[in-house]
């Protein structure tokens, strides 16, 4: 890898510092080492200052090394499904997109992270990892429909998406069958973020509303007649 000798490559003004940096590059020595044999000599004599300088001009050598490696353009199919593979292996979204900066050019750079987003969007979860999800997602039911809701942050493949949902389906249904009263999905829905649960819930307020609201007010006590009430009616959510 081309590495620069000249001063002028990093600054316009002479810096004895510079060579110090670069002889000790050539004679083997790796940034961290250098990095480490000046702090020490900082401690020794007080001078923080010539640490910094040291610091910098290691940063200034590695951008310049970066900038003269050589350009390399991958097959996009190839980049695909390393990607994927990544993915598949638990590798970190930061931790591969890194990894593309480093190696790849901008063009193949910005097909990287259009490849990553997709992938993590679209693919389809193993059996085990499903499994997982729907553990994690049974932890939270026990502290409410709140707690559940927070999985969707971060959470971008669809078909996971689509579980956590048909989960809180299936609790609102619940919530509704035990004729839970309109205030407490108007309230539930304040404190929940996600748009889809929001909906969810506003649609099932309006239909107890409604329903309440359809009931003709006879006053069968008075014959010693007791209303069916709305929890042994009929429901459909």
């Amino acid at each position: 890898m081309y590495l620069p000798t000249v001063e002028s490559n990093i600054t316009s003004k002479p810096s004895p510092l510079l060579t110090v940096v670069l002889d000790a590059k050539q004679q083997g020595y790796n940034n961290q080492q250098i990095i480490q044999s000046a702090q020490r000599v900082a401690e020794y004599n007080g001078d923080y200052a010539g640490y910094q300088l040291v610091l910098t001009t290691i940063n200034q050598i590695e951008f310049l090394e970066k900038l003269n490696r050589p350009a390399i353009a991958y097959s996009r199919e190839f980049l695909f499904n390393a990607i994927y593979q990544s993915v598949l292996s638990g590798m970190g979204d930061t931790d591969i997109i890194t990894v593309c900066g480093e190696y790849c050019n901008l063009d193949d750079f910005a097909f990287c992270q259009l490849a990553l987003e997709y992938i993590l969007i679209n693919r389809i979860p193993s059996d085990s990892e499903q499994a997982n999800f729907l553990r994690i997602v049974d932890s939270k039911i026990s502290q409410g429909l709140e707690v559940v809701c927070e999985l969707f942050v971060g959470l971008k493949n669809i078909y996971l998406n689509n579980m956590l949902r048909n989960v809180l389906n299936n609790l609102i249904y619940q919530l509704y069958v035990v004729s839970k009263p309109v205030e407490y999905f108007l309230d539930l829905r304040e404190k929940i973020a996600d748009d889809w649960v929001r909906d969810r819930l506003k649609r099932v307020a309006s239909l107890i509303a409604k329903e309440s609201s359809g009931q003709l007010k006879f006053d069968f006590t008075s014959v010693g007649v007791t209303p069916n009430s709305r929890g042994n009616a009929s429901k459909k959510c």
